[in-house]
């Protein structure tokens, strides 16, 4: 048994060991006396990595990657043109009409695709 008197343990009788005071073997107390350093560095580290994240981040959103495309303007508007079918207009008849210097079997493929194979009177037959 150990008997404590101020703060100098005694020797436990029985077993003749010398036992400290439990406050001072708590390891609370060894906190103040660990080395820091470690703990700072890897606080730094970390911090770092997160601000260059972050800046990485950033250089990317200010950046003008969008996917969106340029504002319109006057040049590069496209008007869409068309063709009003009259009577007895073929799709052929108004690929030769439009495009007279032009393969013609490609201008009523283009014409097919745009408007269906078959036009009525007074149709707008969109051009490419």
């Amino acid at each position: 048994m150990v008997v404590v008197s101020g703060n100098t343990p005694e020797v436990a009788p029985e077993r003749g060991i010398k036992m400290a005071i439990a406050i001072d073997n708590f390891p609370v107390a060894a906190l103040g006396r660990r080395n820091m350093a470690p703990v700072y560095r890897r606080r730094r580290a970390v911090v770092s990595l997160a601000l260059a994240v972050l800046a990485v981040t950033m250089s990317f959103a200010m950046l003008d990657t969008s996917a969106a495309a340029d504002r319109p303007t006057a040049e590069n508007l496209a008007t869409p043109k068309f063709v009003i079918a009259e009577s007895g207009d073929t799709l052929w008849a108004i690929a030769q009409r439009i495009a007279p210097n032009s393969n013609i079997t490609e201008v009523v493929d283009q014409l097919v695709l745009m408007n269906g194979d078959q036009i009525t009177t007074g149709q707008l037959v969109r051009i490419p």
